[in-house]
């Protein structure tokens, strides 16, 4: 099992404890829900397993939740005490790992190519690359970055498919729809065990709107092994039912699938995504918007991601909740100043903020882009879309909703507008 490349770089040459770290990153790679459980026990049996204890801190920043960050300090601080004999790589990883838990995201992404450079096959900095940028904004480099490092690998390869489901993703969210969804079928004819290959062809499905035949997507999967992942799978079929105006089945996938009492970002964020929108058609969901509010109050001085910060900003707009408050200049100039978001912040979120809170723009060209810059893929940001619309219907009695449409000026959002 040296897919990990344990034998060649893990300073740690204990075999059996080898295999239990490849075991947990296999869970995290096909999202299942034991890894972090796996870690913790190897590293209560091997405290001083550096690269057991960089796993685990890496799945814990990867929850995108500020208040466990001091979970990750300690373990940095742990790791400064065994990194001697640490081998190169390891030592990459180690400090990766402090990059990240400073907030430093763009450090992470070059620091984690950098490895990629020199170990195409290093699937953990592959995957730690494809999610990390997601958040960065997804651009042409992202996709170039990506076929650049399927050249080094082979169809016998383990994880050969999950690099397609990658892959596959980085298509769709670059609009080269037929090349994403022919990556994701080579991928799930390989094995079905992938729930981000599925991912991918749901994103193909929704981009292209082929009677959203996606609603009989992923039906077979033993749901009991994975963990929020699969929440967010449910939500692209809710989506489906949704666009095919079956709201009560929206509504039903929502209440029993979709929704989760757990302080998790992406769930909180699904779950905002598909009320506001069933909102948008005069479904009444306050009841479970007021539900979602302890969670929305969870994450709202966070701040860790303009992505999130969206989500929070329309969920209080449209919940007429007096938290709106909180998007303020002054206090995000002072949350976003410095950080590696203080430029997405000034270009995109705060006219966004603007827009919603006060009926205000300068500048419609703001919406040419996709606002690509906040993160996430187009299913997730169409969510802004839809609601400046809805917003400017209300309010202006369609003149603005004419400039947005003018303003959306790529395929995929116009197709989009026929649902509005």
């Amino acid at each position: 099992m040296n897919y990990l490349y344990g034998k060649e770089w893990i300073s740690n040459k204990n075999q059996e404890d080898l295999v239990q770290l490849n075991i947990a990153l296999d869970s995290y790679l096909h999202f299942k829900k034991n890894s972090i459980e796996i870690l913790e026990k190897l590293i209560k049996k091997k405290p001083n397993f550096l690269m057991a204890n960089c796993l685990l801190g890496f799945l814990v920043l990867l929850t995108r939740d500020k208040n466990k960050v001091q979970i990750v300090k300690k373990i940095i601080k742990k790791c400064n005490q065994i990194i001697n004999g640490a081998s190169n790589k390891e030592i990459k990883y180690f400090k990766i790992l402090n990059y990240w838990s400073d907030f430093k995201l763009y450090k992470v992404s070059n620091k984690l190519l950098e490895i990629l450079k020199e170990d195409p096959k290093d699937i953990l900095s592959f995957r730690l690359y494809h999610f990390n940028q997601i958040f960065l904004g997804i651009d042409k480099s992202y996709l170039e970055n990506h076929l650049e490092l399927i050249k080094n690998w082979k169809e016998n390869d383990k994880y050969y498919n999950l690099v397609l489901g990658m892959t596959s993703f980085s298509y769709e969210e670059n609009n080269q729809y037929e090349r994403s969804k022919n990556l994701a079928i080579k991928s799930l004819n390989i094995s079905k065990d992938d729930l981000w290959s599925w991912h991918a062809l749901a994103h193909y499905y929704d981009s292209k709107q082929e009677n959203f035949n996606g609603i009989n997507l992923f039906s077979d999967i033993n749901w009991n092994l994975y963990g929020p992942m699969k929440r967010h799978l449910w939500w692209h079929k809710s989506l489906f039912y949704f666009y095919n105006n079956e709201y009560e089945k929206c509504l039903n996938l929502y209440d029993n699938y979709v929704f989760d009492e757990n302080e998790f970002y992406l769930d909180f964020c699904n779950a905002v995504s598909i009320l506001i929108r069933l909102m948008h058609k005069n479904v009444n969901v306050i009841s479970r918007m007021k539900k979602l509010k302890k969670i929305a109050d969870y994450y709202l001085k966070q701040n860790l991601f303009p992505f999130i910060d969206f989500h929070i900003l329309l969920f209080y707009y449209f919940l007429k909740d007096r938290n709106i408050e909180y998007f303020d200049d002054k206090i995000f100039n002072k949350k976003y100043f410095n950080t590696d978001f203080s430029d997405v912040y000034k270009r995109t979120l705060k006219p966004l903020i603007e827009l919603i809170k006060n009926d205000k723009i300068n500048n419609f060209n703001f919406l040419s882009n996709n606002f690509n810059e906040l993160g996430g893929s187009f299913a997730q940001r169409e969510l802004i879309h839809l609601s400046l619309i809805n917003i400017s219907n209300k309010k202006f009695n369609g003149q603005l909703n004419n400039k947005i449409i003018f303003h959306l000026k790529s395929k995929k959002n116009i197709n989009k507008l026929k649902y509005v």
